[in-house]
């Protein structure tokens, strides 16, 4: 999992293929092996035998038994085997190096003097099934908030909005909660007013009652919201004294690098994530898939997910705090405030999808190098045969 933070999922993607490959490769030259074995053993003498007159014969000829193919071949310890467990082996013992020198120190220590600073609350609340209340909803937020809680998340979608006034009732309430108690609140709603289309929003205020992020759902799930109008594919980020860079994204948008990866060039230190996972293999298996663009881009993740998990899960898509937040309409997560703003750096934020797109074009080539292999001139076939 920590080369993902070398080559993204994409490269978790290819030593998987690879993996395929290889035991392809291993089942096709036993059963060479065996068939060059029995041809080699059922092979018999021939003559060619000229009867004369006198009843005598003469062998003429007499042709050789088959032999076994001969093939030019790498050194007995130089094959497809070696060479994958070889790489496996520096992949394995990259990520086990950088999970035990980088998250916590090499040497054991007191976890007093690791973790001197204080922990801080994050407060979920969590989208429940037949209950669009909006109030319902707002008041809690507001227990979460006079309880410590500093950064508060609503799960995806959690109110209908249909008319300005509520729109306005929503804005005016949770600005207010969030100067009165100190703290950073991320709401989602579903707004329908006066449009075509819905818009699936997430919107994150300040503990001085500002609007710093106003996003719109810019990954829609296909079939799903086909009745959603699609935002910009711009990862919206905002200033904190206390978490560093905080970025905001809501639920599938978490699948596409092409939006998630800008965190690493506005240095995110947490991101948010709203979702809502009603699909039953989907609620678990999605909160670990966006755990790989914490260790891709470096980040700390909060996600607030409704019939699925929430939690905080770190830099190395270590889960520091997470609960199933299935029949729980708001809990409170934990963690020490120093691994929120540890941004972690990673070769991956430096490249991105190259390693994928590489190995694209080396797809591109070798159709190539096939198609002038049977079509082009012997130069080619030579050249081709001879490093193929």
């Amino acid at each position: 999992m920590q080369f993902a933070s070398f080559a993204g999922l994409g490269g978790i993607n290819f030593l998987l293929a690879w993996s395929g490959t290889v035991g392809s490769d291993i089942i096709s030259f036993h059963l060479s092996k065996r068939q060059n074995f029995d041809e080699a053993q059922t092979s018999s003498t021939g003559s060619i035998i000229i009867y004369n007159e006198d009843n005598s014969t003469d062998t003429i000829l007499r042709i050789p038994p088959n032999q076994p193919k001969r093939e030019l071949t790498l050194p007995t310890f130089i094959n497809s085997l070696s060479l994958y467990l070889f790489v496996l082996f520096l992949v394995i013992s990259y990520g086990s190096v950088r999970l035990n020198t980088d998250f916590v120190p090499f040497y054991q220590k007191n976890v007093n003097d690791t973790f001197k600073e204080a922990l801080i609350d994050f407060g979920c609340i969590t989208k429940q099934i037949n209950n669009d209340d909006l109030n319902f909803y707002i008041n809690m937020t507001r227990d979460l908030a006079s309880t410590g809680n500093k950064i508060i998340l609503w799960s995806e979608g959690i109110p209908g909005i249909t008319t300005v006034d509520e729109l306005h009732y929503l804005y005016d309430s949770i600005k207010n909660i969030s100067m009165t108690y100190d703290a950073y609140i991320g709401f989602t709603y579903i707004e329908g007013i006066d449009t075509e289309k819905y818009l699936n929003k997430q919107v994150v205020i300040n503990n001085k009652g500002e609007v710093v992020i106003d996003y719109k759902k810019s990954n829609l799930v296909p079939f799903v919201e086909t009745l959603f109008a699609k935002g910009d594919d711009k990862l919206q980020t905002f200033q904190s004294e206390e978490l560093g860079t905080v970025g905001a994204a809501i639920c599938f948008d978490f699948d596409f690098p092409k939006l998630i990866g800008q965190a690493s060039s506005k240095n995110v230190n947490l991101m948010l994530d709203s979702s809502e996972t009603w699909v039953s293999p989907v609620g678990p298996l999605h909160a670990r898939m966006n755990a790989i663009r914490s260790i891709e881009n470096g980040f700390t993740t909060f996600r607030c997910n409704s019939l699925g998990f929430s939690g905080i899960w770190n830099q190395y898509g270590q889960p520091l705090h997470y609960i199933p937040t299935v029949n729980t309409p708001m809990v409170t997560l934990q963690v020490p405030i120093t691994m929120i703003k540890n941004r972690v750096k990673t070769v991956y934020s430096i490249f991105g999808e190259s390693f994928g797109w590489i190995c694209v074009g080396s797809i591109g080539v070798y159709l190539i190098a096939i198609i002038l292999a049977h079509k082009g001139s012997d130069r080619w076939k030579l050249w081709i045969i001879y490093w193929l």
